[in-house]
Formats: structure tokens, C-alpha cells, sequence
């Protein structure tokens, strides 16, 4: 029933039903999550309830969540464990990894050509892509510009703005620490003081499962265009960022 109903709304949308998160009022979209989705607190193992890593695709999370729960999460918003206990959530350290919009952009792409863990569905995509488009570039201007194109990829969560992950519901305030992709080694000095959290493994494995492939869908070919258009498609990654830089400073 549930897929029926995702489904129905991604049809009728020609959207994932995360996007929607900001644009509707919390207790509606908490009732949309509750309805469309099982409750994400039961699929992590106990130790979630001390520390919630909130595994935004392509931005390195599966070596955080089998280093902090010993295995790979699914990606769940952070919305979403709000929509379904929002106590246990306050109580509760969560953290999460954002990425260079362009890169992480270009990774997404990559993963659905060439990734070892793709799905089919996001492999039968990649093939769209590699048939259709010539290079990213390419990929980005019909992407952006095209309703068509971008109907075909947009309802994907690979492709939802990373602010969306992180974000709750109806502007709650929840505390969400904020680790750069280039940030690995300072979580981890973080994840070692968490003595008695039950932690599977404070060592992060960095690793990458998509570094085959040809450079045409490489961040270094991004042209000018190119990046001045993810920077429009994904301003509130880039705001995001921006006031992430501008705490630390």
C-alpha cells in the first residue's frame, strides 16, 4: 500500500515526496510521512538512539554507517525519525556529512553508470544518461533547463538538494552537526569520545565505489555554465554551505 502511495504522488507530482517538506506545514507532511513510510527508528539498531547519523546519498555515508552501526542504512531525512518520535529525536546526537554540490552532482551521475551497488532501476538511468547525453555537461543544461529530462531523474532521492535531508518539519529546531566530506578524520575524533555509545568501529573507512569510469562525467568538465546552473538548481545546498563556512569563521 505504501509503494502504491509513493508511487501515486511521485505520478501526479513528477516529484519525490521529500521535496515537499518545506513547502506544506509540519503536521501535514508528518501525516504524508507516517502514511507513505514505515517508521525509520525500527530499521537502525539500538545504538541510534544515542547517536543518528542521517545518511545523505553520495556524500560518503556508507563507510560512517558501517563504521558507527556495522552495517549500511538505508537513507532516511531527518524529517522523517522526527515524524515519528520527535522526542526521542531531541534527545538523541545526530550528525550528518554534506558535500560540494558540484561534486556530489557529478557523483550521482557516475554512481548510475558505474556503480557496483547501483540498482537496476538507477542503472537502467544510467544507461539513459550515457545514451542520450554526450557528457555532464550536457546532462546538466537538459537536466536544469528541460522539464522532460528532468522529469525522468528528478523523483530520484539521489538528486533531492542535501538540504532536504537535514531539514525538519514545519522549521523545528533540531541540532544537526555538520561534517564536510573533507571533514572524515574530525568525526571520527568525535566518534572516539563516544566511549560508551556502543560504536561497532571509530576507524572510517574511506572508500569510493564509483571511481571507474571516463572522465566525461568528471567534476574537472564542468564548465562555467554548467556550475552556474547547479548553483541555481541547488541554492539551498550553497546557502547551506555558506552559513555552515561563515559559523566556523
Amino acid at each position: 500500500m505504501r509503494e502504491k502511495l509513493k508511487k501515486i504522488f511521485i505520478l501526479i507530482c513528477k516529484r519525490h515526496i521529500y521535496s515537499v517538506v518545506n513547502r506544506v506545514p509540519g503536521p501535514i507532511m508528518s501525516f504524508i510521512v507516517r502514511i507513505s513510510y514505515g517508521n525509520p527508528w525500527s530499521e537502525y539498531p539500538p545504538i541510534a538512539d544515542k547517536i543518528l547519523f542521517i545518511h545523505i546519498p553520495k556524500n560518503a555515508g556508507s563507510s560512517v554507517t558501517k563504521s558507527i552501526y556495522g552495517k549500511h542504512q538505508n537513507h532516511r531525512p531527518l524529517f522523517m525519525f522526527e515524524a515519528w518520535d520527535k522526542k526521542k529525536l531531541q534527545n538523541t546526537k545526530v550528525i550528518a556529512i554534506y558535500r560540494d554540490p558540484y561534486e556530489r552532482f557529478c557523483s550521482t551521475v557516475r554512481h548510475f553508470i558505474y556503480s557496483e551497488r547501483a540498482s537496476v532501476t538507477d542503472l537502467e538511468m544510467g544507461k539513459i544518461i550515457e545514451e542520450q547525453f554526450i557528457d555532464i555537461n550536457c546532462f546538466v543544461e537538459s537536466f536544469v533547463n528541460s522539464k522532460d529530462t528532468r522529469n525522468q531523474f528528478v523523483a530520484h532521492p539521489l538528486f533531492l538538494p542535501q538540504k532536504i535531508w537535514v531539514s525538519s518539519l514545519g522549521g523545528t529546531k533540531i541540532d544537526v552537526a555538520l561534517f564536510s566530506i573533507d571533514e572524515l578524520d574530525k568525526l571520527e575524533q568525535i566518534l572516539n569520545l563516544e566511549s560508551d555509545s556502543g560504536i561497532q568501529d571509530r576507524r572510517i573507512k574511506k572508500t569510493n565505489v564509483t571511481l571507474n569510469g571516463d572522465e566525461r562525467w568528471d567534476r574537472a568538465l564542468l564548465t562555467k555554465r554548467s556550475e552556474s546552473l547547479i548553483k541555481k538548481y541547488y541554492s539551498q545546498d550553497f546557502k547551506m554551505i555558506e552559513e555552515i563556512n561563515a559559523e566556523g569563521n
